[in-house]
């Protein structure tokens, strides 16, 4: 996959931060209840240019930090 320059700083940046990226299409990921115990971040996402909705999304995930 081909990323923007800016898109793959973010995405080192939440790695060296502790985050898993994960790159999908569920662009409601961070409402989901498997990842209510977790920090999550949105990183970037693409739009279709024809129909609008979500084509790729990249998030970022990190259990959250107890205590």
């Amino acid at each position: 996959m081909n990323f923007a320059k800016t898109t793959i700083e973010k995405m080192n940046t939440a790695r060296a931060e502790g985050f898993t990226v994960i790159v999908g299409n569920d662009w409601r990921l961070g409402q989901r209840p498997k990842y209510a115990n977790c920090d999550v971040r949105k990183i970037a996402q693409t739009n279709d240019k024809h129909h609008g909705k979500s084509v790729r999304t990249i998030w970022a995930v990190r259990l959250k930090a107890v205590g």
